[in-house]
């Protein structure tokens, strides 16, 4: 009888039209980070759920609200100016979200979160979400769009 209980475990499942493959919506691909020094890119690769031809989760939408809104603050720029350029799902490697610091350690675990890419005046504003960490800009190291140095804080 405990036979029959393994192989039943085994059985392939009854047909159900209403389920859907996850593994057929999923793809990786390579989010190369804004992260560029004397000619070099970051370049890390993060599982990404394919997208409609808009690139743009809607599910995403409270998080690119966020990102807007800090893109306009920081810029002092209008929020009508901004594009969403793409907003997608995406599995970062490490705890460091696609935006590591120099000399900082990450832990080596994935982390379900987003990537949102922004565009103001011909150039291209990366956010990167994920664990419990609403979005954020993801400069280069040093550097700073207000001016101050970050301290990755």
């Amino acid at each position: 009888m405990f036979i029959g209980a393994l192989a039943a475990g085994c059985a392939e499942p009854a047909d159900d039209s209403s389920a859907t493959s996850a593994a057929g919506d999923i793809s990786t691909v390579a989010v190369s980070a804004p992260l560029t020094e004397a000619g070099t890119t970051m370049t890390t690769s993060a599982t990404t759920s394919e997208t409609t031809s808009s690139e743009i989760d809607p599910g995403l939408q409270p998080y690119i609200d966020i990102a807007v809104d800090d893109l306009a603050t920081r810029l002092a720029a209008d929020v009508g100016g901004i594009t969403v350029v793409s907003a997608t799902l995406v599995v970062w490697p490490d705890s460091a979200l696609g935006c590591p610091a120099p000399g900082q350690e990450y832990a080596t675990v994935a982390t379900d979160g987003a990537l949102i890419i922004l565009e103001l005046d011909g150039t291209e504003y990366r956010y990167h979400a994920g664990g419990s960490r609403a979005p954020f800009l993801c400069e280069k190291p040093g550097k700073s769009l207000t001016g101050t140095v970050s301290t990755g804080l």
